[in-house]
């Protein structure tokens, strides 16, 4: 068959066979399956656009509010006026804090140790000894020398208001502030001081601690447990890997006692401690055993006492800042009084 008449036989074919009628059905469920993708889209479109308006109308607090809380870094600076006078190191130079606000100074500072007498003694990076005149306000003077040479360690009493340093080559003195001058001490040992407190200290050797007072020597044994100590009034607190203990200073016997790992400061008359355990900081009475939580941070360093029942200490934050903060025994709390982001804020180095 030639090619001619196979498009003919098929054409015939064609003409022969009925088409099919339409599915009615078919075409409008199409239809209306895309009315309903277009209605959609414009529906998107409408929300979007009312969001967009909506978020223009409410600010940012709606964002803030509808969406979850994120973390967010500390404003830098002050957060509150202390109590008391109060210095600190910032970026390895002195900080001075009162009613009047803050004073960021240019001394260059390592270590905060107290007021006395309307001066405050701050060591620097090299263990120069200095002293700078505040008010109460917190403003700050000339600052000058207080001893020529280094000092290698130093105890501030809060109670008594006076200052025990140990000199590089061991020479033991102690100053009260203002015009008074430098007692020196007449000591007849070469073991290591520990902690000092008016006519009482504690000293460290091979064999242990050994508590000196007024008619008093007293071994307290072996030292390599201490991890933290602190002298008061006639109290004497070692914090041990065995638990708290305390010591009356006139007898040596134990007062009281309590379990678990502490970090604190006795009160500056020695009737309490502000120490950190389990998580929390805590007013505690050494003979009752009674303690009372304070309000403010599950941890604190360093504590310093600016007055008879303020102390301030630092909280370090896992973003990496620093908080400084003030405790208050009569109100059993804390506030925060400066916020360092970069986390350089320190007491003590």
């Amino acid at each position: 068959m030639s090619t001619t008449e196979i498009r003919e036989t098929l054409s015939a074919v064609r003409d022969a066979v009925a088409p099919p009628p339409p599915d009615h059905l078919a075409v409008r469920a199409r239809a209306r399956a895309e009315r309903r993708r277009r209605a959609s889209f414009r529906s998107a479109v409408a929300l979007s656009g009312a969001a967009a308006a909506a978020v223009a109308a409410v600010g940012v607090v709606g964002l803030v509010r509808d969406a979850p809380p994120r973390a967010t870094a500390p404003a830098a600076g002050p957060v509150a006026e202390p109590a008391a006078v109060t210095g600190f190191v910032l970026d390895g130079r002195l900080v001075v804090g009162g009613s009047g606000g803050y004073e960021r100074t240019q001394h260059p500072a390592r270590t905060v140790l107290g007021v006395l007498d309307g001066t405050l003694a701050f060591l620097d990076p090299r263990g120069g000894l200095f002293g700078v005149p505040v008010t109460d306000r917190g403003a700050v003077g000339e600052v000058r020398r207080l001893l020529p040479g280094v000092v290698d360690r130093s105890w501030y009493d809060a109670g008594t208001g006076t200052l025990t340093v140990q000199e590089r080559g061991g020479s033991v003195r102690t100053w009260a502030g203002g015009a008074a001058a430098w007692v020196p001490w007449d000591r007849q040992s070469d073991a290591d001081l520990y902690l000092v407190r008016d006519t009482t200290w504690v000293e460290s050797d091979a064999d242990g601690l050994t508590l000196r007072g007024p008619g008093l020597t007293r071994r307290l044994g072996a030292g390599g447990g201490v991890l933290d100590g602190d002298l008061a009034g006639t109290a004497l607190a070692l914090a041990t890997t065995e638990g708290l203990r305390f010591l009356d200073t006139r007898t040596g016997r134990r007062t009281g006692r309590q379990p678990g790992e502490w970090a604190g400061r006795l009160t500056p008359d020695g009737l309490r401690y502000v120490g950190v355990t389990d998580g929390g900081v805590y007013l505690l009475d050494p003979v009752s055993g009674e303690r009372e939580p304070m309000s403010g941070p599950d941890h604190l360093d360093g504590l310093t006492w600016t007055s008879e029942d303020t102390a301030v200490g630092r909280e370090r934050r896992p973003d990496g800042s620093a908080v400084l903060w003030e405790c208050r025994v009569d109100r059993r709390g804390c506030q925060e009084l400066y916020t360092d982001p970069d986390g350089s804020l320190a007491l003590t180095k």
